[in-house]
Protein backbone atom coordinates (compact mmCIF):
# COMPACT_ATOMS: atom_id res chain seq x y z
CA UNK A 1 0.00 0.00 0.00
CA UNK A 2 2.80 2.40 0.95
CA UNK A 3 4.64 1.63 -2.30
CA UNK A 4 1.54 2.55 -4.30
CA UNK A 5 1.34 5.86 -2.44
CA UNK A 6 4.99 6.56 -3.26
CA UNK A 7 4.31 5.90 -6.95
CA UNK A 8 1.65 8.62 -7.03
CA UNK A 9 3.60 10.91 -4.69
CA UNK A 10 6.48 10.77 -7.16
CA UNK A 11 4.21 12.31 -9.82
CA UNK A 12 3.56 15.40 -7.68
CA UNK A 13 5.34 18.74 -7.71
CA UNK A 14 5.95 20.86 -4.61
CA UNK A 15 2.63 22.71 -4.96
CA UNK A 16 0.79 19.38 -5.17
CA UNK A 17 2.55 18.15 -2.04
CA UNK A 18 1.52 21.28 -0.12
CA UNK A 19 -2.11 20.81 -1.20
CA UNK A 20 -1.94 17.16 -0.20
CA UNK A 21 -0.62 18.20 3.22
CA UNK A 22 -3.59 20.55 3.60
CA UNK A 23 -5.95 17.68 2.80
CA UNK A 24 -4.19 15.50 5.39
CA UNK A 25 -4.50 18.25 8.04
CA UNK A 26 -8.20 18.71 7.22
CA UNK A 27 -8.68 14.96 7.57
CA UNK A 28 -6.99 14.97 10.97
CA UNK A 29 -9.04 17.91 12.25
CA UNK A 30 -12.18 16.32 10.85
CA UNK A 31 -11.36 13.12 12.73
CA UNK A 32 -10.81 15.02 15.98
CA UNK A 33 -14.11 16.88 15.58
CA UNK A 34 -15.87 13.62 14.82
CA UNK A 35 -14.62 12.08 18.05
CA UNK A 36 -15.37 15.28 19.97
CA UNK A 37 -18.94 15.06 18.69
CA UNK A 38 -19.19 11.49 20.01
CA UNK A 39 -17.62 12.47 23.35
CA UNK A 40 -20.03 15.40 23.70
CA UNK A 41 -22.99 13.04 23.71
CA UNK A 42 -21.78 11.39 26.96
CA UNK A 43 -22.73 14.22 29.39
CA UNK A 44 -25.93 14.92 27.44
CA UNK A 45 -27.20 11.33 27.69
CA UNK A 46 -25.86 11.07 31.25
CA UNK A 47 -27.83 14.10 32.44
CA UNK A 48 -31.02 12.86 30.82
CA UNK A 49 -30.73 9.36 32.29
CA UNK A 50 -29.24 10.43 35.67
CA UNK A 51 -30.21 14.01 36.65
CA UNK A 52 -28.42 13.60 39.99
CA UNK A 53 -25.07 13.68 38.16
CA UNK A 54 -25.28 17.49 38.26
CA UNK A 55 -24.47 17.24 41.96
CA UNK A 56 -22.17 14.16 42.01
CA UNK A 57 -20.03 14.27 38.86
CA UNK A 58 -16.89 16.35 39.38
CA UNK A 59 -16.62 17.26 35.68
CA UNK A 60 -20.20 18.52 35.48
CA UNK A 61 -19.71 20.46 38.73
CA UNK A 62 -16.54 22.06 37.31
CA UNK A 63 -18.33 22.92 34.04
CA UNK A 64 -21.25 24.45 35.95
CA UNK A 65 -18.90 26.51 38.08
CA UNK A 66 -16.87 27.74 35.08
CA UNK A 67 -19.87 28.70 32.91
CA UNK A 68 -22.22 29.83 35.68
CA UNK A 69 -24.95 27.47 34.43
CA UNK A 70 -26.42 25.73 37.47
CA UNK A 71 -29.97 24.83 36.49
CA UNK A 72 -30.52 21.26 35.31
CA UNK A 73 -32.61 22.23 32.27
CA UNK A 74 -30.06 24.87 31.23
CA UNK A 75 -27.22 22.33 31.50
CA UNK A 76 -29.11 19.81 29.34
CA UNK A 77 -29.76 22.48 26.71
CA UNK A 78 -26.12 23.69 26.89
CA UNK A 79 -24.71 20.21 26.30
CA UNK A 80 -27.23 19.58 23.53
CA UNK A 81 -26.08 22.81 21.83
CA UNK A 82 -22.39 21.93 22.33
CA UNK A 83 -22.94 18.46 20.87
CA UNK A 84 -24.90 19.86 17.93
CA UNK A 85 -22.24 22.51 17.19
CA UNK A 86 -19.44 19.93 17.28
CA UNK A 87 -21.34 17.57 14.98
CA UNK A 88 -22.27 20.45 12.66
CA UNK A 89 -18.67 21.72 12.60
CA UNK A 90 -17.47 18.20 11.85
CA UNK A 91 -19.91 17.84 8.96
CA UNK A 92 -19.04 21.29 7.54
CA UNK A 93 -15.33 20.49 7.76
CA UNK A 94 -15.96 17.09 6.23
CA UNK A 95 -17.75 18.75 3.29
CA UNK A 96 -14.85 21.21 2.95
CA UNK A 97 -12.41 18.33 3.01
CA UNK A 98 -14.33 16.59 0.23
CA UNK A 99 -14.42 19.80 -1.84
CA UNK A 100 -10.71 20.52 -1.40
CA UNK A 101 -9.85 16.90 -2.19
CA UNK A 102 -12.09 16.88 -5.27
CA UNK A 103 -10.64 20.16 -6.55
CA UNK A 104 -7.10 18.89 -6.02
CA UNK A 105 -7.90 15.57 -7.67
CA UNK A 106 -9.59 17.00 -10.76
CA UNK A 107 -6.86 19.57 -11.37
CA UNK A 108 -4.24 16.86 -10.89
CA UNK A 109 -6.14 14.65 -13.33
CA UNK A 110 -6.09 17.51 -15.87
CA UNK A 111 -2.35 18.00 -15.37
CA UNK A 112 -1.44 14.29 -15.56
CA UNK A 113 -3.65 13.58 -18.59
CA UNK A 114 -2.13 16.61 -20.34
CA UNK A 115 1.36 15.39 -19.44
CA UNK A 116 0.54 11.92 -20.76
CA UNK A 117 -0.82 13.37 -24.03
CA UNK A 118 2.36 15.46 -24.33
CA UNK A 119 4.48 12.35 -23.84
CA UNK A 120 2.57 10.55 -26.58
CA UNK A 121 2.94 13.47 -28.98
CA UNK A 122 6.68 13.73 -28.27
CA UNK A 123 7.31 10.00 -28.37
CA UNK A 124 9.64 8.33 -30.82
CA UNK A 125 7.62 7.47 -33.93
CA UNK A 126 8.59 3.80 -33.87
CA UNK A 127 7.68 3.50 -30.18
CA UNK A 128 4.44 5.36 -30.86
CA UNK A 129 3.51 2.87 -33.58
CA UNK A 130 4.00 -0.11 -31.24
CA UNK A 131 1.17 0.92 -28.91
CA UNK A 132 -2.48 0.57 -29.87
CA UNK A 133 -4.30 3.81 -30.51
CA UNK A 134 -7.14 2.52 -28.34
CA UNK A 135 -4.73 2.02 -25.44
CA UNK A 136 -3.43 5.58 -25.75
CA UNK A 137 -6.95 7.02 -25.88
CA UNK A 138 -7.97 4.94 -22.87
CA UNK A 139 -4.89 5.97 -20.89
CA UNK A 140 -5.51 9.69 -21.42
CA UNK A 141 -9.30 9.70 -20.97
CA UNK A 142 -9.93 6.86 -18.51
CA UNK A 143 -6.80 5.59 -16.78
CA UNK A 144 -5.69 8.92 -15.32
CA UNK A 145 -9.20 9.45 -13.95
CA UNK A 146 -9.22 5.96 -12.50
CA UNK A 147 -5.82 6.36 -10.84
CA UNK A 148 -6.88 9.67 -9.28
CA UNK A 149 -10.25 8.36 -8.07
CA UNK A 150 -9.43 4.73 -7.30
CA UNK A 151 -5.93 5.19 -5.94
CA UNK A 152 -5.08 8.71 -4.80
CA UNK A 153 -8.57 9.56 -3.48
CA UNK A 154 -8.90 6.07 -2.06
CA UNK A 155 -5.63 6.50 -0.16
CA UNK A 156 -6.74 9.90 1.15
CA UNK A 157 -10.12 8.46 2.17
CA UNK A 158 -8.43 5.47 3.79
CA UNK A 159 -6.11 7.75 5.78
CA UNK A 160 -8.99 9.96 6.95
CA UNK A 161 -11.09 6.95 7.90
CA UNK A 162 -8.19 5.35 9.76
CA UNK A 163 -7.67 8.59 11.72
CA UNK A 164 -11.36 8.72 12.56
CA UNK A 165 -11.51 5.02 13.51
CA UNK A 166 -8.35 5.27 15.66
CA UNK A 167 -9.64 8.28 17.61
CA UNK A 168 -13.04 6.63 18.15
CA UNK A 169 -11.21 3.49 19.29
CA UNK A 170 -9.20 5.52 21.84
CA UNK A 171 -12.38 7.17 23.11
CA UNK A 172 -14.13 3.82 23.51
CA UNK A 173 -11.08 2.41 25.30
CA UNK A 174 -11.51 5.17 27.88
CA UNK A 175 -15.22 4.39 28.20
CA UNK A 176 -14.76 0.61 28.55
CA UNK A 177 -11.59 -1.03 27.30
CA UNK A 178 -12.79 -4.65 27.64
CA UNK A 179 -15.81 -4.33 25.38
CA UNK A 180 -13.82 -2.14 22.96
CA UNK A 181 -10.99 -4.68 22.67
CA UNK A 182 -13.44 -7.47 21.90
CA UNK A 183 -15.19 -5.50 19.13
CA UNK A 184 -11.87 -4.26 17.73
CA UNK A 185 -10.44 -7.76 17.65
CA UNK A 186 -13.42 -8.93 15.60
CA UNK A 187 -13.06 -6.07 13.10
CA UNK A 188 -9.28 -6.56 12.76
CA UNK A 189 -9.76 -10.30 12.26
CA UNK A 190 -12.22 -9.64 9.43
CA UNK A 191 -9.83 -7.10 7.85
CA UNK A 192 -6.89 -9.54 7.92
CA UNK A 193 -9.08 -12.30 6.49
CA UNK A 194 -10.32 -10.07 3.67
CA UNK A 195 -6.79 -8.86 2.94
CA UNK A 196 -5.53 -12.42 2.73
CA UNK A 197 -8.35 -13.59 0.47
CA UNK A 198 -8.97 -10.50 -1.66
CA UNK A 199 -5.57 -8.87 -2.17
CA UNK A 200 -4.19 -11.03 -4.99
CA UNK A 201 -7.62 -11.60 -6.54
CA UNK A 202 -8.30 -7.85 -6.77
CA UNK A 203 -4.87 -7.24 -8.28
CA UNK A 204 -5.50 -9.94 -10.90
CA UNK A 205 -8.98 -8.58 -11.64
CA UNK A 206 -7.47 -5.10 -12.06
CA UNK A 207 -4.97 -6.38 -14.64
CA UNK A 208 -7.73 -8.21 -16.50
CA UNK A 209 -9.93 -5.09 -16.42
CA UNK A 210 -7.15 -2.91 -17.90
CA UNK A 211 -6.69 -5.35 -20.81
CA UNK A 212 -10.43 -5.81 -21.38
CA UNK A 213 -11.06 -2.06 -21.40
CA UNK A 214 -8.28 -1.56 -23.97
CA UNK A 215 -9.88 -4.24 -26.16
CA UNK A 216 -13.25 -2.54 -25.75
CA UNK A 217 -11.90 0.81 -26.96
CA UNK A 218 -10.17 -1.02 -29.82
CA UNK A 219 -13.39 -2.75 -30.87
CA UNK A 220 -15.25 0.57 -31.06
CA UNK A 221 -12.46 2.52 -32.83
CA UNK A 222 -11.87 -0.23 -35.40
CA UNK A 223 -15.58 -0.58 -36.16
CA UNK A 224 -15.98 3.17 -36.66
CA UNK A 225 -12.82 3.34 -38.80
CA UNK A 226 -14.08 0.55 -41.09
CA UNK A 227 -17.69 1.73 -41.20
CA UNK A 228 -17.89 1.94 -45.01
CA UNK A 229 -16.41 -1.52 -45.57
CA UNK A 230 -18.71 -2.89 -42.86
CA UNK A 231 -21.77 -1.26 -44.40
CA UNK A 232 -20.95 -2.43 -47.91
CA UNK A 233 -20.29 -6.03 -46.83
CA UNK A 234 -23.26 -5.97 -44.40
CA UNK A 235 -21.14 -7.37 -41.58
CA UNK A 236 -22.42 -5.05 -38.85
CA UNK A 237 -23.45 -8.05 -36.73
CA UNK A 238 -19.88 -9.40 -36.72
CA UNK A 239 -18.45 -6.20 -35.21
CA UNK A 240 -21.34 -5.68 -32.80
CA UNK A 241 -20.97 -9.30 -31.61
CA UNK A 242 -17.23 -8.76 -31.22
CA UNK A 243 -17.89 -5.68 -29.08
CA UNK A 244 -20.62 -7.45 -27.09
CA UNK A 245 -18.33 -10.41 -26.36
CA UNK A 246 -15.65 -8.10 -24.98
CA UNK A 247 -18.27 -6.23 -22.97
CA UNK A 248 -19.49 -9.54 -21.56
CA UNK A 249 -15.96 -10.20 -20.30
CA UNK A 250 -15.99 -6.77 -18.67
CA UNK A 251 -19.32 -7.49 -16.98
CA UNK A 252 -17.93 -10.76 -15.58
CA UNK A 253 -14.86 -8.93 -14.32
CA UNK A 254 -16.89 -6.17 -12.67
CA UNK A 255 -19.33 -8.60 -11.07
CA UNK A 256 -16.43 -10.47 -9.47
CA UNK A 257 -15.06 -7.19 -8.17
CA UNK A 258 -18.46 -6.12 -6.82
CA UNK A 259 -18.87 -9.47 -5.06
CA UNK A 260 -15.47 -9.21 -3.39
CA UNK A 261 -16.31 -5.61 -2.42
CA UNK A 262 -19.80 -6.34 -1.15
CA UNK A 263 -19.09 -9.23 1.23
CA UNK A 264 -16.74 -7.34 3.63
CA UNK A 265 -19.16 -4.39 3.83
CA UNK A 266 -22.05 -6.62 4.82
CA UNK A 267 -19.87 -8.49 7.31
CA UNK A 268 -18.79 -5.19 8.91
CA UNK A 269 -22.40 -3.98 9.14
CA UNK A 270 -23.35 -7.27 10.79
CA UNK A 271 -20.45 -7.02 13.23
CA UNK A 272 -21.44 -3.43 14.07
CA UNK A 273 -25.03 -4.40 14.83
CA UNK A 274 -23.94 -7.48 16.75
CA UNK A 275 -21.47 -5.37 18.74
CA UNK A 276 -24.22 -3.04 19.99
CA UNK A 277 -26.33 -6.05 21.03
CA UNK A 278 -23.38 -7.69 22.79
CA UNK A 279 -22.47 -4.46 24.59
CA UNK A 280 -26.06 -4.06 25.75
CA UNK A 281 -26.06 -7.65 27.06
CA UNK A 282 -22.63 -7.09 28.66
CA UNK A 283 -23.76 -4.01 30.59
CA UNK A 284 -27.09 -5.63 31.47
CA UNK A 285 -25.29 -8.56 33.06
CA UNK A 286 -22.68 -6.35 34.77
CA UNK A 287 -24.87 -3.60 36.19
CA UNK A 288 -28.43 -4.83 35.76
CA UNK A 289 -28.95 -2.20 33.06
CA UNK A 290 -29.04 0.90 35.28
CA UNK A 291 -29.05 4.51 34.11
CA UNK A 292 -25.28 4.58 33.71
CA UNK A 293 -25.48 1.48 31.51
CA UNK A 294 -28.01 3.20 29.27
CA UNK A 295 -25.59 6.12 28.94
CA UNK A 296 -22.76 3.82 27.93
CA UNK A 297 -24.97 1.93 25.46
CA UNK A 298 -26.00 5.26 23.93
CA UNK A 299 -22.37 6.31 23.61
CA UNK A 300 -21.45 2.98 21.96
CA UNK A 301 -24.44 3.18 19.61
CA UNK A 302 -23.49 6.70 18.49
CA UNK A 303 -19.83 5.71 18.23
CA UNK A 304 -20.74 2.70 16.07
CA UNK A 305 -22.89 5.02 13.93
CA UNK A 306 -19.70 6.99 13.12
CA UNK A 307 -17.26 4.09 13.29
CA UNK A 308 -18.91 1.65 10.87
CA UNK A 309 -18.86 4.00 7.86
CA UNK A 310 -15.20 4.72 8.60
CA UNK A 311 -14.34 1.02 8.75
CA UNK A 312 -16.34 0.33 5.58
CA UNK A 313 -14.48 3.20 3.87
CA UNK A 314 -11.17 1.59 4.86
CA UNK A 315 -12.23 -1.72 3.30
CA UNK A 316 -13.68 -0.04 0.20
CA UNK A 317 -10.55 2.08 -0.28
CA UNK A 318 -8.33 -0.97 0.10
CA UNK A 319 -10.31 -2.79 -2.59
CA UNK A 320 -10.16 0.18 -4.99
CA UNK A 321 -6.40 0.56 -4.48
CA UNK A 322 -5.75 -3.14 -5.11
CA UNK A 323 -8.03 -3.18 -8.14
CA UNK A 324 -6.37 -0.10 -9.63
CA UNK A 325 -2.79 -1.28 -8.96
CA UNK A 326 -2.17 -2.65 -12.46
CA UNK A 327 -3.42 0.53 -14.13
CA UNK A 328 -1.36 2.66 -11.72
CA UNK A 329 1.85 0.79 -12.55
CA UNK A 330 1.24 1.10 -16.31
CA UNK A 331 0.38 4.77 -16.07
CA UNK A 332 3.38 5.67 -13.93
CA UNK A 333 5.60 3.83 -16.41
CA UNK A 334 4.15 5.84 -19.30
CA UNK A 335 4.34 9.16 -17.43
CA UNK A 336 7.94 8.65 -16.32
CA UNK A 337 9.18 7.12 -19.55
CA UNK A 338 12.26 8.86 -20.87
CA UNK A 339 11.42 11.05 -23.86
CA UNK A 340 13.63 11.52 -26.94
CA UNK A 341 16.27 14.17 -26.39
CA UNK A 342 15.38 17.48 -28.04
CA UNK A 343 17.95 20.18 -28.82
CA UNK A 344 17.83 23.48 -30.65
CA UNK A 345 20.94 24.25 -32.65
CA UNK A 346 20.35 27.10 -35.13
CA UNK A 347 20.61 26.09 -38.78
CA UNK A 348 21.41 28.39 -41.69
CA UNK A 349 19.97 27.15 -44.97
CA UNK A 350 21.54 28.92 -47.97
CA UNK A 351 20.70 28.51 -51.64
CA UNK A 352 24.10 26.90 -52.12
CA UNK A 353 23.66 24.45 -49.23
CA UNK A 354 23.70 20.68 -49.80
CA UNK A 355 22.11 18.04 -47.58
CA UNK A 356 24.00 14.76 -47.85
CA UNK A 357 23.04 11.29 -46.68
CA UNK A 358 26.04 8.95 -46.50
CA UNK A 359 25.76 5.17 -46.07
CA UNK A 360 22.30 5.44 -44.52
CA UNK A 361 20.79 2.13 -43.40
CA UNK A 362 17.51 1.55 -41.61
CA UNK A 363 15.33 -1.29 -40.36
CA UNK A 364 12.21 -1.05 -38.22
CA UNK A 365 13.46 -3.80 -35.91
CA UNK A 366 16.89 -5.26 -35.31
CA UNK A 367 15.71 -8.74 -36.34
CA UNK A 368 14.24 -7.52 -39.65
CA UNK A 369 16.07 -7.06 -42.98
CA UNK A 370 17.27 -3.56 -43.84
CA UNK A 371 14.70 -1.44 -45.65
CA UNK A 372 17.38 1.09 -46.61
CA UNK A 373 20.88 -0.25 -47.14
CA UNK A 374 23.89 2.08 -47.53
CA UNK A 375 21.94 4.84 -49.25
CA UNK A 376 24.07 7.75 -50.51
CA UNK A 377 22.21 10.82 -51.72
CA UNK A 378 22.75 14.57 -52.01
CA UNK A 379 19.99 17.19 -52.09
CA UNK A 380 20.82 20.67 -53.31
CA UNK A 381 18.69 23.27 -51.59
CA UNK A 382 16.08 25.29 -53.48
CA UNK A 383 15.78 22.45 -56.00
CA UNK A 384 12.92 20.07 -56.83
CA UNK A 385 13.87 16.46 -56.09
CA UNK A 386 11.57 13.61 -57.18
CA UNK A 387 11.97 10.19 -55.54
CA UNK A 388 10.50 7.22 -57.41
CA UNK A 389 10.52 3.45 -57.04
CA UNK A 390 8.20 0.53 -56.54
CA UNK A 391 6.08 0.09 -53.44
CA UNK A 392 8.08 -1.11 -50.43
CA UNK A 393 11.50 0.10 -51.55
CA UNK A 394 11.71 2.64 -48.68
CA UNK A 395 10.62 5.95 -50.24
CA UNK A 396 8.37 7.04 -47.35
CA UNK A 397 10.91 5.73 -44.84
CA UNK A 398 13.57 7.94 -46.41
CA UNK A 399 11.23 10.94 -46.09
CA UNK A 400 10.63 10.07 -42.43
CA UNK A 401 14.40 10.12 -41.84
CA UNK A 402 14.73 13.50 -43.59
CA UNK A 403 11.81 14.91 -41.58
CA UNK A 404 13.47 13.74 -38.37
CA UNK A 405 10.79 11.18 -37.47
CA UNK A 406 13.21 8.23 -37.61
CA UNK A 407 16.85 7.96 -36.64
CA UNK A 408 18.90 5.87 -39.12
CA UNK A 409 20.51 2.72 -37.74
CA UNK A 410 23.81 3.77 -39.25
CA UNK A 411 25.28 6.39 -41.56
CA UNK A 412 25.79 10.13 -41.36
CA UNK A 413 23.81 13.17 -42.45
CA UNK A 414 25.57 16.45 -43.16
CA UNK A 415 24.56 19.97 -44.15
CA UNK A 416 27.38 21.74 -45.96
CA UNK A 417 29.75 19.03 -44.71
CA UNK A 418 28.76 19.67 -41.07
CA UNK A 419 27.15 16.75 -39.24
CA UNK A 420 23.53 17.42 -38.32
CA UNK A 421 21.12 15.41 -36.18
CA UNK A 422 17.76 15.64 -37.95
CA UNK A 423 16.14 13.44 -35.29
CA UNK A 424 16.90 15.59 -32.24
CA UNK A 425 17.33 19.12 -33.59
CA UNK A 426 14.10 21.10 -33.36
CA UNK A 427 15.69 23.86 -35.41
CA UNK A 428 15.74 21.48 -38.40
CA UNK A 429 12.15 20.44 -37.89
CA UNK A 430 11.13 24.12 -37.78
CA UNK A 431 12.39 24.38 -41.38
CA UNK A 432 10.34 21.43 -42.66
CA UNK A 433 6.82 21.42 -44.08
CA UNK A 434 5.30 17.95 -44.47
CA UNK A 435 2.28 16.70 -46.42
CA UNK A 436 1.56 13.00 -45.79
CA UNK A 437 -0.17 10.69 -48.23
CA UNK A 438 -3.31 10.85 -46.07
CA UNK A 439 -4.10 14.33 -44.76
CA UNK A 440 -5.90 14.31 -41.41
CA UNK A 441 -8.39 17.06 -40.64
CA UNK A 442 -9.68 18.45 -37.36
CA UNK A 443 -13.27 19.23 -36.44
CA UNK A 444 -12.61 22.98 -36.55
CA UNK A 445 -12.85 25.72 -39.19
CA UNK A 446 -11.12 25.54 -42.56
CA UNK A 447 -8.86 28.43 -41.48
CA UNK A 448 -7.79 26.61 -38.31
CA UNK A 449 -7.15 23.42 -40.30
CA UNK A 450 -4.73 25.27 -42.55
CA UNK A 451 -3.11 27.38 -39.80
CA UNK A 452 -2.74 24.28 -37.63
CA UNK A 453 -1.81 25.13 -34.03
CA UNK A 454 -3.00 28.76 -34.22
CA UNK A 455 -6.20 30.20 -32.76
CA UNK A 456 -8.42 32.06 -35.22
CA UNK A 457 -7.38 35.40 -33.68
CA UNK A 458 -3.70 34.61 -34.41
CA UNK A 459 -4.14 33.64 -38.05
CA UNK A 460 -2.50 35.79 -40.72
CA UNK A 461 -5.50 36.27 -43.03
CA UNK A 462 -3.44 37.73 -45.88
CA UNK A 463 -1.16 34.71 -45.93
CA UNK A 464 -4.18 32.41 -45.62
CA UNK A 465 -5.94 34.05 -48.57
CA UNK A 466 -2.87 33.88 -50.82
CA UNK A 467 -2.44 30.17 -50.02
CA UNK A 468 -6.10 29.47 -50.77
CA UNK A 469 -5.59 31.05 -54.18
CA UNK A 470 -2.34 29.15 -54.74
CA UNK A 471 -3.89 25.71 -54.05
CA UNK A 472 -7.10 26.73 -55.88
CA UNK A 473 -9.46 26.54 -52.92
CA UNK A 474 -10.54 30.20 -53.14
CA UNK A 475 -13.57 29.50 -55.35
CA UNK A 476 -14.71 26.73 -52.99
CA UNK A 477 -14.34 29.02 -49.97
CA UNK A 478 -16.33 31.69 -51.82
CA UNK A 479 -19.20 29.23 -52.24
CA UNK A 480 -19.33 28.44 -48.52
CA UNK A 481 -21.72 30.51 -46.44
CA UNK A 482 -19.25 30.80 -43.55
CA UNK A 483 -16.19 31.11 -45.83
CA UNK A 484 -12.93 30.10 -44.14
CA UNK A 485 -14.85 29.84 -40.84
CA UNK A 486 -16.82 26.85 -42.15
CA UNK A 487 -16.41 23.80 -39.92
CA UNK A 488 -14.60 21.04 -41.79
CA UNK A 489 -15.26 18.01 -39.57
CA UNK A 490 -12.62 15.44 -38.68
CA UNK A 491 -13.50 13.32 -41.73
CA UNK A 492 -13.80 16.22 -44.16
CA UNK A 493 -17.17 15.01 -45.42
CA UNK A 494 -17.83 18.31 -47.23
CA UNK A 495 -14.63 18.03 -49.28
CA UNK A 496 -13.36 15.73 -51.99
CA UNK A 497 -10.12 13.81 -51.53
CA UNK A 498 -8.40 16.25 -53.90
CA UNK A 499 -9.60 19.25 -51.89
CA UNK A 500 -8.36 17.61 -48.69
CA UNK A 501 -4.91 17.23 -50.27
CA UNK A 502 -5.03 20.92 -51.20
CA UNK A 503 -5.76 21.75 -47.56
CA UNK A 504 -2.70 19.66 -46.62
CA UNK A 505 -0.52 21.61 -49.07
CA UNK A 506 -1.79 24.95 -47.77
CA UNK A 507 -1.20 23.77 -44.18
CA UNK A 508 2.43 22.86 -44.86
CA UNK A 509 3.11 26.14 -46.70
CA UNK A 510 1.41 28.31 -44.05
CA UNK A 511 4.38 27.85 -41.71
CA UNK A 512 6.72 29.16 -44.40
CA UNK A 513 9.13 26.21 -44.42
CA UNK A 514 12.47 26.11 -46.24
CA UNK A 515 12.06 22.41 -47.07
CA UNK A 516 8.78 20.92 -48.34
CA UNK A 517 8.35 17.14 -48.05
CA UNK A 518 5.57 15.67 -50.19
CA UNK A 519 4.63 12.01 -49.83
CA UNK A 520 2.37 11.25 -52.82
CA UNK A 521 0.57 14.45 -51.85
CA UNK A 522 -1.10 15.23 -55.21
CA UNK A 523 -2.32 11.74 -56.18
CA UNK A 524 -5.97 12.77 -55.74
CA UNK A 525 -5.63 15.84 -57.99
CA UNK A 526 -6.33 15.78 -61.68
CA UNK A 527 -3.19 16.23 -63.81
CA UNK A 528 -4.07 19.77 -64.87
CA UNK A 529 -4.63 20.95 -61.26
CA UNK A 530 -1.45 19.21 -60.15
CA UNK A 531 0.57 20.93 -62.88
CA UNK A 532 -0.80 24.41 -62.09
CA UNK A 533 -0.29 24.10 -58.32
CA UNK A 534 3.23 22.62 -58.52
CA UNK A 535 4.21 25.29 -61.05
CA UNK A 536 3.03 28.06 -58.72
CA UNK A 537 4.76 26.52 -55.69
CA UNK A 538 8.04 26.17 -57.57
CA UNK A 539 7.80 29.69 -58.99
CA UNK A 540 6.59 31.65 -55.95
CA UNK A 541 8.57 29.97 -53.16
CA UNK A 542 12.32 29.54 -52.81
CA UNK A 543 11.83 26.03 -51.54
CA UNK A 544 13.69 22.76 -51.46
CA UNK A 545 11.06 20.20 -52.48
CA UNK A 546 11.49 16.46 -51.98
CA UNK A 547 8.55 14.69 -53.58
CA UNK A 548 7.80 10.98 -53.48
CA UNK A 549 5.43 10.08 -56.29
CA UNK A 550 4.51 7.29 -58.69
CA UNK A 551 3.13 9.76 -61.25
CA UNK A 552 5.38 10.45 -64.24
CA UNK A 553 3.74 13.88 -64.53
CA UNK A 554 5.66 15.07 -61.45
CA UNK A 555 9.06 14.43 -63.03
CA UNK A 556 8.72 17.36 -65.45
CA UNK A 557 9.16 19.71 -62.49
CA UNK A 558 12.14 17.83 -61.08
CA UNK A 559 15.68 19.18 -61.07
CA UNK A 560 16.75 15.75 -59.83
CA UNK A 561 15.09 12.35 -60.20
CA UNK A 562 16.04 9.55 -57.79
CA UNK A 563 15.14 5.92 -58.50
CA UNK A 564 15.43 4.62 -54.96
CA UNK A 565 14.94 1.00 -56.00
CA UNK A 566 18.12 1.14 -58.06
CA UNK A 567 19.58 4.12 -56.13
CA UNK A 568 20.07 5.87 -59.44
CA UNK A 569 20.21 9.66 -59.61
CA UNK A 570 19.69 11.68 -62.77
CA UNK A 571 19.23 15.37 -63.44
Amino acid sequence: MYKKFLLIYGLMNQADKRRLLLIVVLSLVNGVLGVAGIASIVPFIGLISEPELIETNEYLIAFSSYTGISEYSELVVAFAIISFILVLAGNVLSASDVWVSAKFGYFKERQLSGQLLTNYLQADDLEFAKQKQSERVKSVLADVDRVILDTLFAQIDMFASMVMASLIFILLLVVDYQATLIVSAAIIAVYLLVYQIASKRLDRLGKEFADIETDLYSDVLEALKLHREIKLARIQAFFVDRYSETFRDMITNRLKYELISLVPQRVIETIGYASILMIAIYFALEESLGASSLTLIGVYAFAMYRLMPAVEEIFDSFEQIQFGSAILRRLVKQLTKEQPTQIFEPIELKSSSVLKLANISFAYRSNQPLLLNNINLAFELEKFHCIMGKTGCGKSTLLNIICGFYRPNKGTITLDNQAIDLYENNAWQDQVGYVPAKVNLMDVSLAENIALGFDEQQIDNNRLQSLLELVELDSLVGSLKEGVSAIVGDNGLSFSSGQIQKIGLARALYRQPKLLILDESTDALDLASEKRILSKIKKEFQLTIIFVSHRPSVTEFADQIIDLEQTLVRD
